[in-house]
């Protein structure tokens, strides 16, 4: 939801992005029960339909660790907006486990990266630092919730309306 409002955003100001990893739902940390899932999910389909997004609710929502692997690999490979499309419809819309290699593979090759570099990029954990690293970067800035953007010195939390993103983009242009 919030990459539709950067793309309208990058049209219309000369900004760049750069994407960090979040974990989704972290190892180690207890699972949340199904009903507490399904209530969290409702919010948020409602804010997708909101956007015109529809969404459907997964039941294997996991870790995201090997997902953010691959998105590191595919930002390596200059392939970051393929692969994490393919990664929001497989979690949000076509209810597929991304903790799975074998549909992160899968994934991969759809966006155009080489399958059995990727499966293994992912298997040898080439990619964990990096990953690991943003994770520490989020904890430094006390990121709590995704999405969470940084515009300048602004910080939006959240599913918010456009116009929060068009004043933080024209007061740190302003500087």
């Amino acid at each position: 939801m919030g990459e539709k409002r950067l793309e309208k955003l990058k049209e219309e100001y000369d900004i760049q992005v750069e994407w960090k990893a979040y974990e989704l739902m972290p190892e180690g940390r207890p699972r949340p029960t199904s009903e507490q899932l399904e209530k969290g999910f409702e919010s948020f389909k409602k804010t997708a339909a909101k956007e015109g997004l529809e969404v459907n609710f997964n039941p294997h929502f996991s870790s995201s660790r090997l997902a953010l692997e691959g998105a590191k690999y595919a930002q390596e490979k200059g392939k970051f907006e393929a692969y994490n499309q393919r990664i929001f419809e497989a979690q949000f819309i076509k209810s597929l486990n991304i903790n799975d290699l074998d549909v992160l593979t899968t994934i991969a090759g759809d966006a155009d990266l080489d399958s059995a570099d990727f499966r293994s990029a992912l298997e040898e954990r080439r990619l964990k630092d990096a990953v690991e690293a943003d994770f520490a970067e989020a904890k430094r800035l006390e990121v709590m919730a995704v999405p969470t953007f940084f515009i300048g010195d602004t910080r939006i939390v959240g599913a918010q309306p456009e116009a929060a993103f068009v004043n933080a983009v024209k007061k740190t242009q302003a500087k």
